[in-house]
């Protein structure tokens, strides 16, 4: 909800990454990224888009249900479903007026050998977990979630690698002229 601490018009190319879809306001973010970009200049958002992280979500809801906790779990639907796409991501930028909008979808997996290092590693620490542990609760609840999530994954994965899924667009668009 803050705006970008730059003038208007002030970058010939403007980049945005991974953590877009993250953000609780992310059209009026990319609108934020469309007034610092100069007329003529290219706006580049690559961000993870629905599907990421599927996996550990999965896991993450079962135990949400197995501890009978209808609240979390009615966050984590809400966060799933807030999750872009890159189409969405292309008409937030036409909405902010941009054209030209193009969109590029990749998809690959990251390995992990344990659940701790999953929920350790930098792509999730500064990525969803803000997000993940707001949904679990505070204080010992989310605490005691994700214990249970992290002892889910050992048991199903136990000895074997963890294999998430991340897909991501890369979403171009030009500034207009006029």
């Amino acid at each position: 909800g803050e705006r970008l601490p730059f003038a208007d018009a002030h970058f010939d190319v403007t980049l945005a990454d991974v953590t877009v879809g993250e953000l609780r306001d992310r059209a009026g973010f990319l609108a934020d990224l469309a007034r610092v970009t100069k007329p003529g200049a290219t706006l580049v958002v690559a961000t993870l888009v629905r599907g990421s992280w599927a996996e550990f979500l999965d896991i993450f809801h079962d135990v949400l249900t197995g501890r009978g906790k209808p609240e979390p779990i009615a966050a984590l639907d809400a966060y799933l479903a807030a999750q872009p796409e890159g189409e969405g991501i292309a008409r937030d930028l036409e909405a902010a007026g941009l054209g030209e909008v193009e969109v590029e979808l990749d998809h690959w997996e990251l390995l992990f050998r344990s659940a701790r290092e999953l929920l350790y590693a930098p792509v999730v620490e500064h990525g969803p977990l803000e997000r993940w542990k707001e949904i679990a609760g505070k204080g010992a609840e989310m605490q005691e979630t994700f214990l249970a999530a992290k002892e889910a994954i050992e048991t199903y994965f136990g000895g074997r690698t963890f294999a998430v899924t991340l897909r991501a667009a890369a979403v171009r668009a030009r500034k207009p002229l006029s």
